[in-house]
Parts: structure tokens; sequence; C-alpha cells
């Protein structure tokens, strides 16, 4: 009889009971190994994962797979490739056809994707069976069940941690049939799906029970009662993320002094983000951790990243770390003298090599070496691409990989799908916060959820009581348990804290555990940067609805953005974001330039999408600009039926100066329509634009369309102002406008005379994305 385990750790676990017998040890495997030995396909080979991309990239070389709205280019074919795997590799988990996905699709919603979908799917079918590969896509359709290597076994015993695909049934079902099959499972509230599959099978299962079933007689050998225990646990709730560390440490040395074994404890990380900190304060090496080092953390993957980061971005940041990194003038060259070209494999390979040799005790490594050799046989099998394409690519590819943890200690960090079949006394998990448990699925591209529930695939719930059942097991079988999590104005404790029954004290604990954190630490306290006495006159310079906005919002922002004209740090994620709206607002301008009032909607679309694509920073970029297409096909139509109506756009960008209350008003107009001798202000918007409608106007300070309408009203009559919605596809006009001109107008003379002090806002959440709060002491 064999012992079957969903992880290795598992069967870890299984062989330390034998540690202190005199015996012969049983058999156990995991399941993924099991599954693998218990195949098997006449004449073909299991394909690898870079012969996977090939193939998948030369299927959707056909006409409907344009409907997906997805590139083609094989960046941004990379980032794609994922999601259309991930989507193939659960139907053939699931046994679902794709016709049988389209029946439940009522509304046609999803029709023209699950077309395509169809087609790229028999195409890449097609290419596996040419090359004689399997694939996780055809398995179940090849397989052939190793009678020889089960009745050796003489038997199976499995111990169900999770869920069971349709495949894995229908698989253990066929072993069933050629020796004893046993399944362990123990059944609780998170994990109820699995009745409904055991159920198809001959099994009446219920709640709250533990079961070993026999799966070639279809009966259960034993049923007991799983005894409701009271799940106990020391929270803490903090501000700060990082302030959770000194609890987590402190957690650990009180587990040590209460008698548990430094093995015996585990660290849970909802959220693997926070093992870099982790090193930093494990300064005595007490922490392993499974999860490996990502190769991020190598000087090869630093000094590429460094590389592309200086040739894109050219900032004096970058270029002191190429500096710090060693990377030499004579490298850069060499490698910006060929960024754009297309090079040979060759030419690309003796640049890595060059790049891995300036640190001595990763060159010595075969794990780069080898990766290197891996790339180069990769690229030699693809299309030209540029150096700029081939760092991203061989950076993403590093990103996916980890190294062993060398350091040695005895408490394991680990994920939460790592826990599986683990057993621990001491339990401690951070981040157990609303934005980490549950982890969100991402949302699906090709179905919703009812399609999903309809047709049996897992549905987002699923997924989430899936992570509970995990969380539930893990804190039942755990003697002491820690958990700390996130309380301030963005985040909160995890709602899962209240369906386990676990109570907390309010109120966060961030002084007490920053004083453990950081008690080796040279005392020092910060000071906020000080402002020096002046007098600033408001109506000495022109005044924009932005820098008023900031005035009226903080005028310590004010102080450091217009008097002393302090440069705003680069926020990734925001810079970003103000890309793509900058990008769409320049091709509205360039398309609603052109004389379309005559045009059908096809060709103002093509115009829109030629005008957006012209040029573009990365895959990312792309993608996100891919996903505004599918909204601006309803702006289009939007804009097709106001032409109908009579509107003509009369500019496009307009600079407007004049003058209110004694000071020089001036504003940019994304776009002044014109119909019957009245204009209409337009200003785009790709955010969220709730709240400015529905600002309270004794508490305003965003004029914007309140400025653009005194500055048109000198170019005619203003009949309306609006905000264009470009997600929604929809104008929506300021109301109350008159009483809002009015406030701006006791704004403006309420700064008649000079300015003397720029205090601080008394509400800390302006400052949570504010570029200047770390002169305020205020970054938490």
């Amino acid at each position: 009889m064999i012992r079957v385990f969903s992880t290795s750790r598992g069967v870890r676990e299984f062989y330390a009971n034998y540690k202190a017998k005199s015996s012969i040890l049983p058999k156990a495997i995991t399941i993924a190994e099991f599954e693998s030995k218990a195949v098997f396909v006449k004449n073909r080979t299991f394909i690898d994962d870079d012969s996977r991309l090939l193939l998948l990239r030369e299927a959707l070389n056909f006409q409907e797979y344009k409907k997906l709205q997805f590139s083609s280019e094989f960046m941004t074919f990379l980032s794609h490739s994922e999601y259309i795997f991930k989507f193939f590799d659960e139907l053939s988990s699931e046994n679902i056809e794709i016709d049988r996905l389209k029946e439940f699709d009522m509304y046609a919603l999803y029709d023209e994707h699950l077309e395509a979908l169809e087609i790229l799917r028999h195409r890449y079918i097609t290419l596996l069976d040419k090359n004689s590969f399997v694939d996780r896509l055809n398995l179940s359709s090849l397989y052939s069940i190793n009678e020889d290597y089960l009745k050796n076994l003489g038997g199976i015993e499995l111990e169900l941690d999770g869920f069971l695909s349709n495949f894995e049934i229908q698989l253990f079902l066929k072993c069933s049939k050629i020796v004893p099959f046993y399944i362990d499972l123990k059944l609780n509230r998170f994990n109820q799906k699995i009745l409904t599959s055991f159920k198809k099978i001959g099994f009446d299962l219920d709640t709250g029970n533990a079961y070993k079933l026999n799966l070639s007689e279809k009966t259960i050998s034993t049923c007991r009662e799983i005894p409701k225990e009271n799940i106990e646990a020391d929270i803490k709730l903090f501000q700060v993320r990082l302030s959770q560390i000194g609890f987590l440490f402190s957690s650990i040395q009180r587990f040590i002094k209460e008698g548990l074994e430094p093995k015996d404890i585990a660290v849970v990380l909802p959220d693997e983000s926070l093992v870099p900190f982790l090193k930093e304060f494990d300064k005595f090496k007490n922490l392993n951790f499974a999860m490996g080092n990502s190769y991020k953390s190598s000087m090869l993957y630093k000094r590429v990243e460094a590389i592309e980061l200086y040739i894109n971005i050219a900032k004096d940041e970058q270029k002191l770390r190429l500096k710090r990194l060693g990377i030499t003038d004579d490298l850069l060259k060499k490698v910006q003298k060929i960024w754009k070209k297309k090079e040979n494999q060759n030419e690309v390979v003796e640049i890595l090599n060059e790049i891995l040799s300036l640190d001595e005790s990763e060159k010595e490594l075969d794990l780069f070496n080898e990766e290197i050799f891996r790339f180069s046989i990769f690229l030699s099998k693809l299309e030209k691409l540029n150096l700029e394409q081939i760092f991203r690519l061989f950076l993403k590819r590093l990103k996916e990989q980890t190294m062993d943890d060398t350091r040695g200690g005895k408490i394991t960090v680990m994920g939460l799908l790592e826990t599986r079949g683990g057993n621990f006394r001491g339990v401690i998990v951070p981040d157990f916060s609303d934005d980490f448990v549950p982890r969100r699925s991402q949302k699906d591209l090709f179905l919703n959820t009812q399609i999903r529930k309809n047709t049996g695939l897992p549905t987002k719930e699923d997924r989430e009581n899936l992570q509970k059942y995990y969380y539930h097991r893990l804190f039942e079988n755990a003697e002491k348990l820690a958990i700390s999590a996130i309380s301030n104005e963005t985040t909160m404790p995890s709602r899962f804290l209240d369906e386990l029954g676990l109570r907390y004290k309010e109120g966060v604990q961030d002084d007490i555990y920053n004083t453990l954190l950081f008690r080796n630490s040279k005392s020092y306290t910060p000071k906020a940067r000080e402002i020096p006495k002046l007098s600033y006159r408001l109506d000495s310079q022109s005044l924009s609805a932005t820098k008023l906005n900031t005035l009226l919002s903080c005028k310590r922002r004010f102080y450091f953005k217009y008097i002393e004209r302090i440069e705003e740090p680069n926020n990734v994620l925001e810079s970003s974001n103000a890309q793509i709206g900058l990008k769409l607002h320049k091709a509205l301008e360039r398309v609603f330039s052109r004389d379309i009032a005559n045009m059908d909607e096809a060709k103002i679309y093509a115009f829109l999408r030629d005008e957006l694509f012209n040029s573009y920073a990365d895959e990312l970029e792309e993608f996100e600009l891919e996903s505004w297409m599918v909204r601006l096909k309803s702006v289009v139509a939007n804009e097709k039926r106001r032409f109908d109506e009579g509107y003509r756009v009369y500019a496009n960008e307009l600079s407007l100066n004049s003058t209110l209350e004694g000071f020089k008003i001036t504003g940019k107009i994304d776009r002044i329509d014109k119909k019957d001798d009245k204009l209409y202000i337009i200003d785009y918007k790709s955010g969220d634009i709730d709240k400015l409608l529905k600002q309270k106007i004794e508490n305003m300070t965003n004029f914007q369309l309140e400025f653009y309408y005194l500055l048109a009203r000198e170019k005619g009559r203003v009949d309306e102002v609006y905000y264009y919605d470009l997600k929604e596809a929809s104008l929506k006009s300021e109301y109350n406008l008159q009483e809002k001109i009015e406030k701006l107008k006791t704004v403006l003379k309420s700064y008649k005379e000079p300015i003397s002090s720029f205090e601080m806002c008394e509400k800390q959440s302006a400052c949570l994305y504010c570029p200047y709060k770390k002169l305020c002491l205020r970054e938490n």
C-alpha cells in the first residue's frame, strides 16, 4: 500500500513519524508524482514550457484571434499566454468543452472570445499531435493507465487536502478498478464544494466529519465526527505593515520560552512581498524560507534590470545605480549601440555572459550558466528580437526562477499553499488583512461567475473558500497561534477573523513593537521640514484650477510645489496611470481635430487605434491600451450619435486666460463643442469622477469646470460644462454651476491678502499619495 499526499511536505511529515521505529518504511509520494507514474502516453513526450510557448505562438496565426483584443507582438503575447494557458488548463482539468460554455452564455457576452479561443485550442492541439507532444490540454484524451505500476503498489491511500478536479476523479476511479483505492478527507464548512463531486460518484457525505472512503467498492470504510475546537489566538493590529515584524519575532521568542521547538513553528505569509523585510531583520538567521530566494535578488538580475531602466528612463538615480552595481561605461555603450537593433543569438549571449562575469560568485554557479544556455536555445527558435525586447524577456524568465535558501534557520517561513500536509504546533501569520486574506482571484478574462457556476468551473467564491479551508486546518491543529493585521484608513483586518469566531481588541500596537524591532538602533527623532517665514501673494502669478486645488487641499504641499518648486519624486504606479491618461487625451485630441462628422464608427475607431498605438513603453502598457480600446468603442458610438444630432468640435486643447476677482486665471480646455451657436465644455476623465461630482459646495477644493466655464465665456455663450467619463462613455454635467462659481469668488476674495502660514492639512488621509509626505513625517 502506498500513501499519497498533496505536497512533498506531507510526505516528509509522514516519514518523520517513523524516525524512532525500527521497521521497513512504507512508500509515500506526492499526488503529482503519483499521477505522472499512473498514466502513460504511447509514442509521445511531455512538452516543456519553452516549446509550449512556441507552439501557442504558431497556433495564434489566424484571423479570429484579433477578436480577443490581444496583440500578437511577441512581448505582449508572453503576458497574454499566461491567461490563455490558465484558461485551457482549467477546462481540461474539469473535462469541459468550449461548446458547453457557449450554451450558458445566454447573452452572447463572450461569444466572439469563445469562438476565437476554440479555434486557437484546436490549432494548438493539432500542433501538439504533429510534433508528438502531450500536454495537459490533450492528456485526458490520450493517456492509458499504467496497470503494471499500480499492481506493484498493491493499493493506494490518498490523504486529500483540498479539492479534486474532474480529471483526477475520473483517473482515480479507473485506478480503483485495478487496485484498492482509499481516500481520507475531512469536511468542514469551507470545503463543501467537494461534497457535490463525491455525490456524483455515489458517496453521500456530511460536513463536520472525517471519512475514509473505499473508492474501489464505493463504500465508506470509516466515519467519525470531528470534535469542535475553539480556536484561540493572540491578535494584534498595526497601522504600519513593517511594525508587524517586531510582533512576529516577539511571538517566536514567546513560543520557544513556552516549550515549543523552533522546528515546530511556522511563519505563514499571505503575501510574500514581506519576505525581503523579514530577511533584513533576521540578523541571527533563525528563519528558513520554503519559497526559496528569487532570482530577482541576484546580481545578474539587478544589473540587467539597471541597464534596461537606465536606457529607458535615463535619470540620475539610475546612473548612480549602475555605478554602484559596477556597470562600466564600455559595457553600457556596447548595449546602447545595439539596443534597438535585431541582434543574433551569439551577440546577446556574449553580453549576458559579460554581465554575469562581473560577479565571480554567481559566475561559478551552474544555475546561472544553465539559465543563459537554456535562454540561448529558446532565442534561436524565435524570430529576431531587438536587445531591448530580449532583456525584458530574460528578466521575465529570471523573475519566475528561485534558488534554494541556504540560511539553515529552523523556523520555516512559507506561503499558504506550502502549509498543506504540514502540522505545526506554533503558527504565526502576519498580514491577516482584508487585502490579502483571502487572496482575491484575478478577474477571469473570458467568463463571468454565473457561467463558471453553471458549468462546474471553480468560481471566485470556490477559490476563496479553499484558502479559508487551509487557514482553518492550520489554525485548528496549532497549539499556539499569533496573528497580526493592518488597521488604518485604507486597510482593515480580514473579515475571515469573524467567520472563525476570533475576537481582537481595537487599537494599534506599533509603538510597543517598534521599540523591540529597533532597540539596537541609534536613537533618532526625525523632524519635519521647517518652513521659513514669508509673505506670498497668490495674485502675483497666473492661477490655474490645479494650483488652487493644491492650495485648498494642503498649504504645505502648495509651498513645496509652487514656492520651493521641489520636483515631485517619480511614483511608478501613478506615473504609469498618468501616462495612460495622457495618451488617451492626445489620441482623442488628434482624432477629434479631424473632419470626422461624416465618417462611420469603424473608421473613427480605426483612427483612434492608430493614434493610441503609435508608441508604447512596454507590453504592460500595451495591454492597458488594449483594455481601453474595448471601452472606447462605446465612446466612438456616443460621439457618432452626438455628431448626428448636430454637435461639432469647436476647439481642442485650447489655452485661455481671463481675470476673476483681480486674479489672472488660466487653463487649457480638453475640448469645446458647438451646436446652434452654443458652446459645450468637455473635460476628459479616465479615472474615478464620482468624488468630483459629489463634492459639497462648502468643502469644495476642485473648481476645474468652473474655471473652464469662466474662461470659455469670452468665446461665446456656454450652455453646459461636462466631465467626459471615458470608462462609462457618458457626459456628466456639472450641477449647481452658478452656486459653485459664487463659492469660487468667495474663496479668491479670502486670498486677497498675502499668505504667511503654510500649515499641514488636518486630514492625514490626504497624505497617502502625496509626494511630499516624507518631508512632513506623514509617510505612515
